[in-house]
């Protein structure tokens, strides 16, 4: 892991004296080596930190191309064995060879094009000092940050923004409208960030920028991937299991111990059990991590079927691999805004949920006070390794196998105890099938009340004052286009789940904060191209959800992981440690108050009101979390970010 910084420009030569002092400003709880190259047009920094056997010899930034690139890589690349085929390498010289050298090389050899055959998690930056031109990139989801801002024909990127910000003539202006949708929960364009004139490189693509502009241009898509038929069941369990170990392996390429995060749910487990068995062959151990409330604790709706406490399971997960070390962390009793701080050093955005950020903080800050340099999370695993396959009950009926659907719906019937699954795959298939959802797009009345709706919907978590704001928030037409969430398939439409890289800012913050690498095996490339290729058949057959991934661990999980379907409740204790810190937080939501910009987007009385109606009971109804863990909490943490973040970036 590392970061990258860098200020062009292509018209006027640099100052000479020019410092660059964002390094440390992107990661202010640790430190690492620092590389700096100069040239009259350009300034690039680096700042890297050991993770991976061959970070230990890296030095960046890398010159190349007899002298006229230079590069800065941050991340990681796998499958180097076929890369450095394919670069005619000698096999030994590529393996030691660090990774954002390994890059320059392909890029040396095939240009942009290199983004194509590139899988890993990376960022990166490489400038062309003959043709004053500079390349931006990511990897296909976007693993990595990298945000950039271009003044005229002065142009400045980084990992985080505020690496830009330490340069204090850039200002630090919120973004009125993207605030307000990630306050709300809402995506923004994903070539805009929470800050007005800084952009983002999204997952899937590069830029080129020179003295006449900037284009970016897309290497990667979901709607791109291949669909493949193999001649068996056997041969399909048997590349799943080889494409998923392969990159866990990938993932736990470090110079220390390596840890996970294990839930009783499907997606934690299998990564789980697959980085044990890969680390057993070694000697080799793993922590496994899983947030649990206070030993005792009991909800008020135990009865209701819904799983609180993911620890017993966990540890049957545990208990099937002995070089499994297993770790309950229970910290409840915290307060949701412990870390609310740190987590905007780190991540420069306000947390997704302050409810789970407690007991992601308490994890990542104990795997690293153990020693662990990787932490392993399964985020993308509900799109891609435990995708249930319901789509193809749509997809049977669109080809008039009508009985073959109902055979298969009877099935899953048994198997979940409920038709509700089956008749939300059937309408989603049929309003794809059939256009509905482009054709209601034109008609005018509709597309108001779809607007209407969603402005109702931002209104029950975050409420902006300002009904000019609260309506141009709806402007949501290239969701389409940039998550690609249907795939044409054989006449009919398979609407898969668009991975967007929600932990991104978590994983940073992980890095800055407390110095441990999180990465996602369910993300990886391959295993994506893998999980969206397969016939839905594959998934669903015989009224069994998740067929393949079933079939293909079994023996690797218990039975009861395997076929799970009780609802889990991560942090069923949040409410502790929430009123424990009611004081706290009712000082918090005065001095939001005392903030010109918090009080035109958000409604402080109305979070002055929730916190005068503190309930007594009744924790884990719809509606208490509601209004207690959306409204209330993610209200305080997006104040509390905007008035620590307003006023310049002196």
């Amino acid at each position: 892991m590392s970061a990258l910084l860098g200020i062009i420009g292509f018209a006027d030569p640099l100052p000479r004296d020019l410092r660059l002092d964002g390094l440390g400003a992107m990661l202010p709880a640790v430190t690492g080596r620092d590389g700096e190259w100069r040239s009259g047009q350009a300034v690039l920094a680096w700042r890297g930190f050991i993770v991976t056997p061959q970070d230990r010899i890296d030095r960046q930034p890398i010159t190349g191309g007899t002298g006229r690139l230079v590069a800065v890589f941050d991340g990681r690349l796998d499958a180097r064995e076929a890369l450095a085929r394919q670069l005619d390498l000698p096999e030994g010289d590529a393996l030691a060879m660090p990774d954002g050298q390994l890059f320059l090389k392909a890029f040396e050899a095939w240009g942009t094009g290199a983004f194509t055959r590139l899988c890993g998690d990376f960022a990166c930056a490489v400038w062309d000092d003959q043709d004053r031109r500079l390349v931006l990139g990511c990897d296909a989801i976007g693993a990595r940050p990298l945000v950039w801002r271009r003044d005229g024909h002065v142009m400045r990127f980084a990992s985080r923004p505020a690496g830009l910000f330490a340069d204090p003539d850039v200002p630090r202006d919120l973004d009125e409208d993207n605030l307000i949708r990630i306050c709300g929960r809402l995506p923004i364009h994903p070539t805009e960030t929470i800050y007005r004139g800084v952009r983002a490189v999204p997952g899937g693509t590069h830029l080129v920028a020179d003295r006449d502009g900037v284009r970016l241009h897309r290497h990667w898509r979901p709607g791109q991937v291949k669909r493949f038929t193999l001649a068996s069941d056997r041969d399909y369990e048997e590349s799943f299991r080889s494409v998923l170990e392969t990159a866990v392996a990938d993932r736990m390429r470090s110079t220390k111990p390596v840890a996970s995060h294990l839930s009783a749910g499907f997606d934690s487990s299998t990564v789980t059990a697959v980085a044990a068995r890969r680390l057993a062959a070694s000697g080799r151990r793993l922590t496994a991590y899983t947030a649990a409330p206070a030993v005792g604790y009991t909800p008020e709706d135990a009865a209701s079927g819904v799983l609180f406490d993911e620890s017993e399971g966990a540890a049957a997960v545990a208990a099937l691999h002995p070089n499994i070390d297993h770790v309950v962390i229970r910290a409840g009793h915290r307060s949701p805004l412990d870390g609310l701080d740190r987590f905007r050093l780190g991540a420069d955005r306000p947390p997704h949920n302050p409810v789970h950020m407690v007991w992601l903080d308490a994890i990542a800050r104990d795997a690293a006070g153990r020693g662990a340099g990787v932490l392993l999370h399964a985020a993308a695993g509900n799109a891609t390794i435990s995708y249930d396959g319901l789509h193809q009950l749509g997809h049977l009926i669109l080809r008039g196998r009508l009985i073959a659907a109902l055979r298969e719906a009877h099935g899953v019937k048994i198997e979940y105890g409920s038709y509700r699954l089956q008749a939300d795959a059937l309408t989603r298939a049929l309003i794809d099938r059939f256009g509905l959802g482009r054709r209601l797009k034109r008609v005018g009345f509709l597309r108001r009340l779809k607007q209407r709706s969603m402005i109702d919907s931002l209104s029950r978590l975050v409420i902006p004052v300002r009904e000019e704001v609260r309506a141009a928030i709806p402007r949501a037409d290239w969701q389409e286009d940039w998550f690609d969430r249907r795939v044409q398939e054989d006449g009919g439409y398979r609407a898969d789940l668009a991975i967007r890289p929600i932990y991104a800012a978590l994983s940073f913050y992980d890095e800055a904060v407390h110095g441990i690498a999180t990465r996602d095996p369910t993300a990886d490339r391959r295993v994506i191209e893998f999980c969206w290729g397969v016939p839905l058949s594959v998934w669903l057959r015989d009224g069994l959800t998740r067929r393949l991934t079933r079939n293909a661990l079994a023996g690797l999980l218990p039975p009861a992981v395997l076929g799970a379907h009780r609802t889990a409740r991560q942090a069923a204790d949040w409410h502790v440690g929430l009123t424990a810190a009611r004081d706290e937080m009712r000082a918090e939501v005065e001095a939001i108050g005392r903030s010109d910009l918090a009080r035109r987007i958000l409604d402080v009385d109305e979070l002055q009101r929730l916190l005068d109606d503190w309930p007594e009971g009744g924790w884990h109804r719809r509606e208490v979390r509601s209004l207690y863990q959306a409204k209330l909490l993610n209200g305080i943490a997006a104040g509390q970010f905007i008035r620590r973040m307003t006023g310049g970036n002196l």
